[in-house]
């Protein structure tokens, strides 16, 4: 069936209707071949395709290759061993290629693993408390076990040796497994806000969350920057005179910035969906595609002989 819609002739192979009402009366399992015929033949009369030899040809040899034909017959799957075939083949091919090396492939194996785990899979709660259900659902597999590392040790580890209350704060006395040195919590119960002074958040991670607000803000002002760049250019671009004018307060401006400030080679497009690619995912892109044969080298390559590195300029 593969053959059909260069068979029939462009015209009628894109028209989703016919492939799609063709293949339903082909390999429909539950009919019988009295209703193979007359889906087969509503088809050919709609499409006006009753002298088409290809298709008459097939239809002669029917009961050769349709499975309404071969219902009551054990055949183990091999009307399909093919398609199995192809199919397979196309699964793989999204992971691998002839000129895959050992370690990419490993490494994309190691890392889809890791994703699909993410996606797919829950890892086991050691504790009944609901935020480290809530953080297996959120977290990746490996910060989830991090998480739970020290969720495991603050709850089985971890005592209370004195809590006391001064104004409004709770503070805590916490001693860790066998170790002699204790350390307090501090907890203000209006904002929520939890604070050890073993600091080791601080020390491990830094501020993540200041950081994290620091990168959303640095991001906002850029938008907000190209925008009225984007607005200005946009209000001058049909007078020459204006225009003139905005290029020279631009590179004023631009003689004014710091020598420290550092400027990119590569500048990166606002508001675009696409991050920069690395030269290492760059090169793994490019062992991914096929060879071909050059003809002005007459090498296999990812060249052609437009494009050929020996072509004489």
């Amino acid at each position: 069936m593969k053959k059909a819609p260069e068979k029939v002739g462009r015209a009628i192979a894109q028209d989703i209707d016919f492939l799609k009402k063709l293949c339903s009366c082909v390999w429909h399992l539950e009919i019988e071949p009295v209703e193979f015929e007359e889906k087969w033949n509503k088809v050919i009369s709609k499409f006006h395709l009753n002298d088409h030899e290809w298709l008459a040809y097939m239809y002669n040899i029917r009961d050769m290759w349709i499975p309404a034909y071969f219902r009551y017959l054990f055949l183990g799957g091999i009307m399909r061993t093919t398609s199995r075939s192809e199919s397979e083949n196309n699964f793989f091919t999204m992971f691998t290629n002839p000129h895959l090396t050992l370690i990419e492939f490993y490494m994309r194996h190691t890392q889809n693993k890791i994703d699909n785990d993410s996606k797919n899979k829950r890892p086991e709660c050691k504790t009944p408390i609901p935020l480290e259900k809530d953080a297996s659902e959120l977290f990746t597999t490996t910060i989830f076990y991090e998480f739970q590392y020290e969720l495991e040790i603050g709850c089985f580890n971890c005592g209370v040796e004195e809590m006391k209350k001064d104004n409004e704060l709770y503070i805590f006395n916490l001693r860790e497994g066998t170790r002699r040195r204790t350390f307090d919590v501090v907890f203000d119960p209006t904002t929520f806000d939890t604070k050890c002074f073993c600091k080791k958040l601080e020390r491990d991670e830094g501020n993540a969350l200041e950081e994290c607000i620091n990168a959303v803000d640095k991001k906002m002002l850029l938008n907000d920057l190209w925008s009225e760049i984007h607005a200005c250019v946009s209000l001058v671009q049909n007078n020459e005179d204006d225009l003139s004018d905005l290029v020279k307060k631009l590179r004023a401006m631009r003689v004014n910035v710091p020598n420290d400030v550092h400027v990119p080679n590569e500048v990166h497009v606002p508001n675009s969906d696409k991050r920069m690619k690395s030269d290492r995912e760059k090169s793994i892109e490019q062992s991914q595609k096929k060879k071909r044969l050059c003809k002005a080298c007459g090498e296999l390559g990812y060249h052609d002989s437009r494009n050929c590195p020996r072509k004489v300029k």
